[in-house]
């Protein structure tokens, strides 16, 4: 009789362990779940900032190289203009543009020579 008595007492504990087993299975399927959903978030927040990275590089790009073929111009123009100043000042006073290169050659030579 001792025995049924203990195994009437050892059949609640068993259901109770089975219970909590269940709800903590429960509990990590829905923190499986949880952490998934997160993983997801955190993987669509990356790729959002990613493409604004990415967008923002493009752009600056455009911004430079919109800015170097300006001044690449802005120098073709005032390589331009010095050159047709050149050009108009030895037509007008060539033997003073002869005597100012012979010059230039003299220094030239004296500071190689050295």
């Amino acid at each position: 009789m001792a025995t049924a008595q203990a195994n009437a007492r050892s059949k609640p504990a068993a259901n109770e362990t089975t219970a909590k087993s269940g709800d903590v299975e429960a509990q990590l399927e829905a923190l499986r779940a949880d952490l998934s959903a997160l993983a997801d978030s955190v993987s669509g927040l990356g790729q959002s900032k990613v493409g604004d990275l990415k967008q923002r590089g493009e752009d600056v790009a455009a911004k430079i190289a919109a800015n170097s073929s300006a001044a690449a111009k802005r120098v073709k123009d005032d390589l331009d203009r010095i050159e047709k100043n050149v050009s108009t000042g030895v037509r007008a006073k060539p033997i003073r543009s002869i005597a100012i290169a012979a010059g230039l050659g003299l220094a030239v030579g004296y500071l190689i020579r050295r």
